[in-house]
């Protein structure tokens, strides 16, 4: 089943061959993947339209915090099921994924290492509770310099003797 045509180093059989042999699992594969984008995206609408209020002038804190983590949870997926679409179309052309698996796995890793404090604090406020105030740390320097740690209030205000200068707490 070739074709015969050549362009100069490329012979159209090589390319043409794979995708017709394979063509209705790529297109499988394809239409699987926007039917998963769209039911991702029909799931995280639908959380939006649970916590409107039905005022398109205003949005609550609700509202708007659905809407970050519809967008976030959008954008997660459509990542995610592009790269395995890719992955499973290349593997279905032939090439070998194994080391693209294994280098992404690493890069994962660094990734994760480096970030560890940002997932930390996107992970907590994703389960702190809507409404409560966010208990802080602050630090103070001693007159001698040392350096403590305490927590806040829940209004954020410091105990009688310490005042915040920018970088640190001194006392008064």
């Amino acid at each position: 089943m070739g074709w015969g045509m050549e362009f100069g180093f490329l012979k159209l059989e090589k390319v043409t061959e794979p995708v017709l042999l394979h063509g209705s699992k790529i297109l499988l594969i394809l239409i699987i993947s926007l039917v998963s984008l769209r039911v991702v995206k029909y799931m995280t609408r639908r959380l939006e339209v649970q916590v409107d209020d039905g005022d398109p002038h205003t949005l609550t804190s609700k509202e708007q915090r659905a809407k970050t983590l519809s967008s976030v949870i959008n954008h997660a997926s459509f990542l995610v099921i592009s790269l395995i679409t890719g992955m499973m179309i290349l593997q279905e052309l032939g090439f070998e994924i194994g080391p693209i698996i294994a280098g992404a796995g690493i890069a994962g890793l660094a990734i994760g290492f480096g970030a560890q404090s940002l997932v930390k604090d996107v992970i907590g406020g994703f389960f702190h509770p809507p409404g409560e105030p966010v208990r802080g740390r602050r630090c103070h320097t001693s007159r001698r310099g040392e350096r403590h740690r305490r927590e806040d209030d829940l209004a954020g205000n410091s105990p009688p003797g310490y005042r915040w200068s920018g970088a640190h707490h001194t006392e008064q």
